[in-house]
């Protein structure tokens, strides 16, 4: 990690300027390579207070600066792909060092999901993500879908794109599975869905992977099916019928489903500790993962929804410092590397904790504080960005240091406690409303230890 970041610069190639030879050729006041620190420095305040602190910080020119027009006219010249590129670098480096890292049953498990974004509520804005303008039907707002994969037992975030609204959940997925194909062993891959998900193509196409998927399935899915076979581990036969076939958007998927005819697919029905039943689609065998397993591999999903949560409000990803749709990207991609490294100082902080219990009969569960680690990371951004190894070593060992002191600790005991009121509670609803119970079941919501702050009000999706 820390030799990476001290030669993240070599990866800031000429190749990522839009035309380069006429673009960041002359001697200006900032450079090419100062335009990219900025981007991945700029903490969603005003933009001319950000420079200022800049050329300040970084440039060391106290009473120097230039105006937000000036940065915005070069920023447009640099392509988003750049931090696109150091963001999966940064993530593919981890896992190649460590063969084994994040692995459940040797499997690199992930969940997948997406979020609406927020985006600057201007025309320009509205006609680069092409959203409607308001009109006697109803408001359209200015709003981004943005997908990605999450990796449940490191946090990382593998994955991810933001584009317009009107792009399907499941077309995401395919282009996430298409993108980590290349990056990671996609046949020691398991990728966890929620209902939004039930998609046949996608089942097909990450079988032409070679991969795994668990999918949860809305309570009618393959009713007819299902009925067949009087188990709550059940194989059924799908029929690959032209009405199927017809909504694929994948030609090769088409003509591989034609020539299937039919299509074997792994039920499981799990019953929740409130009471709640749900189905899950899998082609993972039972010998693989049993009944359990499965359950207890779909309860991770959830990470997602805790990532995005971060994202939002503790790296306010959504404070775009532009208009402009390249500019957003760039803001989006920046973002989702300083997620990504601040969850890996979170890691590293964690394993150096040592738990002194006071009490042998309490269990606690102790996490590094990801919010603090984020604002500390930004005061010494110029030490994160350094192409001095022995600066990086030195600001790398002390943020980790720091991970390490700024916990929460929760109790277990506690937790538990909790999480039963919680069931009593939904199952007293279930009996007030019957079968009515799924339209009046109250949110999830999460519960994951280190979800310790409420955040940003706002829903996640």
């Amino acid at each position: 990690m820390k030799t990476f970041l001290a030669t993240m610069s070599c990866y800031f190639f000429a190749s990522y300027i839009i035309d380069k030879h006429v673009h960041f050729i002359r001697t200006r006041k900032i450079t090419y390579e100062d335009c990219v620190k900025f981007i991945f420095w700029n903490k969603g305040r005003n933009n001319d207070t950000e420079l200022t602190e800049f050329f300040k910080v970084f440039k060391g020119k106290k009473y120097e600066t230039i105006s937000h027009q000036a940065i915005g006219k070069q920023r447009i010249f640099i392509k988003p792909e750049l931090f696109i590129n150091i963001y999966k670098k940064f993530i593919d480096t981890i896992y190649k060092e460590h063969k084994h890292f994040s692995k459940i049953k040797g499997y690199i498990v992930a969940a997948c999901d997406g979020s609406i974004f927020d985006l600057p509520n201007v025309t320009l804005t509205r006609r680069e993500f092409n959203i409607k303008d308001h009109d006697k039907f109803g408001k359209h707002r200015i709003r981004a879908r943005v997908s990605g994969m999450l990796d449940v037992n490191s946090k990382f975030m593998l994955t991810t794109k933001i584009v317009e609204k009107s792009t399907t959940e499941v077309q995401l997925a395919i282009q996430h599975l298409n993108d980590l194909k290349n990056r990671l062993d996609i046949t020691k891959f398991i990728a966890v869905y929620d209902r939004g998900y039930k998609s046949i193509e996608l089942m097909l196409y990450t079988e032409k992977l070679n991969s795994k998927f668990l999918i949860r399935l809305p309570k009618n899915t393959f009713e007819k099916q299902r009925r067949k076979i009087k188990s709550n581990d059940k194989i059924i036969e799908i029929n690959l019928t032209n009405a199927i076939i017809k909504h694929f958007e994948n030609e090769d998927l088409k003509n591989m489903a034609k020539e299937m005819g039919r299509y074997q697919l792994r039920i499981v029905e799990i019953t929740l500790e409130n009471g709640t039943k749900e189905i899950l689609a899998t082609n993972l065998s039972s010998d693989e993962f049993t009944i359990e397993e499965l359950k207890e591999l779909y309860g991770q999903r959830w990470s997602i929804e805790t990532g995005f949560k971060k994202l939002k409000s503790q790296v306010m990803i959504e404070r775009f410092s532009g208009h402009r749709r390249i500019i957003i990207e760039q803001d989006f991609y920046a973002s989702i590397f300083i997620y990504n490294l601040a969850t890996a100082i979170q890691w590293d902080g964690e394993k150096l904790m040592k738990v002194q219990q006071r009490n042998p009969g309490m269990e606690f569960i102790r996490k590094s504080n990801f919010a603090s680690i984020v604002g500390i990371m930004y005061i010494y951004m110029e030490d994160v960005l350094s192409s001095n190894l022995e600066t990086v070593n030195l600001v790398m060992d002390f943020l980790i240091q720091q991970a390490k002191r700024l916990y929460h600790q929760k109790n277990i005991i506690k937790l538990r406690i909790e999480k039963m009121l919680k069931i009593i509670e939904d199952f007293i609803l279930q009996l007030k409303w019957g079968d009515e119970w799924e339209n009046h079941k109250p949110e999830r919501t999460s519960e994951d230890p280190t979800n310790d702050h409420s955040g940003n009000p706002k829903p996640t999706h």
